[in-house]
C-alpha cells in the first residue's frame, strides 16, 4: 500500500489497515490527483484473487471480483472530484460505507447477466467453504488459520459481518497464542 503523498494526510481508514499490519489484504487503492500527474486506481491483483481457487479463474468470479474493487475506488474518486457519490449533498463522512454501497450497487447491476449471477452465487458459496472451514479451525485452536478463512469468508461476501467479528476474534487470539 502506498505512502500518503508529502504534504497529504493518510485516510482515517489507512493508519489502522497499516499498524494492523493488513497491507496485504488491500484490493484497491485510490490516489489523488498530484501536481506531477491525474488521479489514479491501483488494483492488486494478489488479494484479489488469493481467495480464488484456480479452477474459477476463467470464470467471471475473478471479473466481480476486480469490478468491486474497481466500483469502489471510483466511489472515492467520486467523492475527491465532485464532493458525492449519489446525489449531492449526501453525507460523505463514512466514506467507506459509501463506496461499499456504490460497488454493491455496480456489481448487483452487472449481476442481472445469468454469467455473473452464477458467478455471484459463486462467490457467495465459496465464501461459506471458508467460514465452515474457519469454524473447524478455530475448534481445533488454529487461530491464524481460521483467522485467514474468516477473512477469506468476509472478503469474499462482505455482507457476512458474523465472519468479520469472527475474524477480528480469531486474530487477536493468534496473536496471544
Amino acid at each position: 500500500m502506498p505512502e500518503a503523498a508529502e504534504g497529504l494526510d493518510q485516510t482515517e481508514w489507512a493508519r489502522p489497515v497499516r499498524s494492523v499490519g493488513h497491507t496485504a489484504y488491500v484490493n484497491g487503492w485510490y490516489a489523488l490527483a498530484q501536481q506531477d500527474g491525474p488521479a489514479s486506481i491501483i488494483l492488486y491483483a494478489r488479494p484479489i484473487y488469493r481467495p480464488i481457487p484456480s479452477f474459477l479463474w476463467w470464470t467471471t468470479v475473478p471479473t466481480l471480483r476486480i469490478l468491486r474493487t474497481l466500483a469502489h475506488e471510483v466511489a472515492h474518486h467520486l467523492v475527491a472530484t465532485r464532493g458525492y457519490v449519489f446525489e449531492k449533498g449526501e453525507d460523505i463522512a463514512d466514506e467507506e460505507a459509501l463506496a461499499n454501497r456504490f460497488s454493491a450497487k455496480v456489481v448487483a447491476s452487472t449481476a442481472e447477466k445469468q454469467s455473473y449471477r452464477v458467478g455471484q452465487w459463486c462467490i457467495k458459496d465459496l465464501a461459506n467453504w471458508y467460514y465452515t472451514f474457519a469454524m473447524t479451525d478455530w475448534e481445533k485452536k488454529d487461530f491464524n488459520a481460521a483467522a485467514r478463512r474468516f477473512y477469506h469468508a468476509w472478503d469474499l461476501y462482505p455482507d457476512n459481518e458474523e465472519a468479520g467479528r469472527w475474524y477480528w476474534e480469531a486474530r487477536a487470539r493468534a496473536q496471544v497464542s
